[in-house]
């Protein structure tokens, strides 16, 4: 495992983690929930969030758990905090950014299930009973 992580980082592992679990897990169940129902309250966006926060973190906490304040190594110390600050602000980057695509997914098939099967512009209130 310290292997993988030296070879890719920290900050790779996690953006793997975080995309397969999203598309390879999360996405094709919220794809076919909102096929069903547009208009359901979805855990999916939420959790891409949640693995985002968890990376950052992540990332704030390998970063200061490898800081060492003592002068003669501080400069090697300061790298390896910027390295668990990189993979906090990717993580969280890449969590809003696939929570916002879930939610934008979901919105355009609420627009498109509103004009193929809902309410016309000229139905009144009548109708609408």
């Amino acid at each position: 495992m310290e292997d993988l992580i030296s070879k890719w980082g920290l900050t790779g592992i996690c953006i793997i983690f975080m995309v397969a679990w999203s598309f390879g897990r999360d996405f094709p169940e919220f794809k076919r929930s909102v096929k069903e129902n547009p208009f359901g309250d979805y855990q999916q966006p939420n959790t891409a969030s949640i693995l985002g926060v968890l990376g950052t973190f992540i990332g704030i906490a390998v970063g200061l758990y490898n800081f060492n304040p003592a002068p003669e190594a501080m400069h090697d110390s300061v790298i390896k905090l910027l390295g668990g600050m990189t993979t906090a602000f990717v993580t969280s980057i890449l969590g809003m950014g696939i929570s916002l695509y879930f939610k934008n997914y979901q919105a355009n098939a609420q627009k498109k299930f509103s004009r193929n099967n809902f309410v016309k512009p000229e139905s009144t209130i009548a109708d609408l009973i």
